[in-house]
Formats: structure tokens, C-alpha cells, sequence
């Protein structure tokens, strides 16, 4: 049976109702909850560069994370730094499923392509998914 779970921050409520999208601050209690609505995974989501447990000194392994949708791509121009400190940091923790979505400010370019091809050879251990 395939994995089925939601993004985090889907199940609790969004602190600004006009963000759409942000990190949830009760990222605990969703992972609690994902039995409750029949998930067993769940993807993480990487809203900004700084607020996150992903870059903290904490143990994420244990949890049933399938995937990194690294949402802060839609604000800002992809950089082979910063995908390179998510890529660390997954790796840090057992996640292999990078999703990237190239929309809005990092949408599909060649030069985007040609940078998220020298990022995923210098991971090979990650898969990359584009969310275009």
C-alpha cells in the first residue's frame, strides 16, 4: 500500500489566514493527529530560510516524514547555497524527497534546470520532484 498523508501545516490552523502557506508552530501535535485521519506520512514544508526544526539540533528521524517541499521557492530565486543547506539538513535527518516548486519567483528556466541538475549530482542520494 503506497504512503498517503497530508503537507504539514495542513491540519491545524494557519496563524495568518491570508498566508496560505506557513511553518505550523503545533508541527508536534500534526504528527499525533496523522493516525487520526488514516495518514502514515507526511511532508514537511520549508516556508522561510531560519524558522524551522528542520535546521535545528533535534532528531526528525523518528517521525514519518516521506518528503521536504521547499515552499520558500515561490518567494525566492533558487541558489545552489541554499538548496545545498536543505539538502544537508534532509540528509541529517533520513529524508530523501526533495520537492521543489518551480512557481512564481523560481519558476521553470533553463537557468533553474542547469542548477537543480548540479545540486541533485552533488546529492545523488536525494530524488528531486518539481512542482511546476
Amino acid at each position: 500500500m503506497p504512503d498517503i498523508g497530508p503537507m504539514l501545516g495542513r491540519l491545524t490552523s494557519l496563524r495568518d489566514p491570508n498566508s496560505g502557506q506557513e511553518f505550523p508552530l503545533e508541527w508536534k501535535q500534526e504528527m499525533e493527529w496523522l493516525s487520526d485521519v488514516g495518514a502514515d506520512c507526511i511532508e514537511w514544508i520549508v516556508v522561510d530560510e531560519e524558522h524551522n526544526p528542520l535546521y535545528d539540533d533535534i532528531d526528525l528521524s523518528s517521525y514519518p516524514i516521506v518528503s521536504i517541499n521547499i515552499h520558500s521557492l515561490t518567494q525566492t530565486l533558487l541558489s545552489v547555497k541554499f538548496l545545498d543547506n536543505i539538502c544537508h539538513h534532509a540528509k541529517r535527518h533520513g529524508i530523501t524527497r526533495l520537492v521543489l516548486p518551480l512557481l512564481e519567483e523560481s519558476s521553470v528556466s533553463s537557468d533553474v534546470m542547469m542548477l537543480v541538475d548540479e545540486v541533485s549530482r552533488r546529492h545523488p542520494s536525494l530524488s528531486f520532484s518539481l512542482e511546476t
